[in-house]
């Protein structure tokens, strides 16, 4: 196995980890508090944006990994 497959495979589980850690606290915070308790809050609005930043990057460079997998590779 070549150099290449252990950093695409290396950076392929991180990316799967942001989704699973940004959708999975995302999710963990709109049902454990009340919408909004959860907009009034300035820890509830941080914490959610920077979930929702990291679940949905994370999410997008996965989906741009299966259509162009030959163009990631050149960056």
């Amino acid at each position: 196995m070549t150099k290449n497959f252990w950093v695409k495979l290396d950076s392929l589980l991180f990316r799967i980890a942001g989704a699973v850690l940004g959708l999975s606290g995302c999710m963990g915070l709109l049902l454990n508090n009340p919408f909004k308790v959860l907009i009034s809050n300035a820890y509830g609005v941080v914490f959610f944006l920077i979930f929702a930043i990291l679940g949905s990057y994370s999410t997008f460079s996965i989906i741009k990994e299966l259509i162009a997998p030959e163009q990631s590779l050149s960056e």
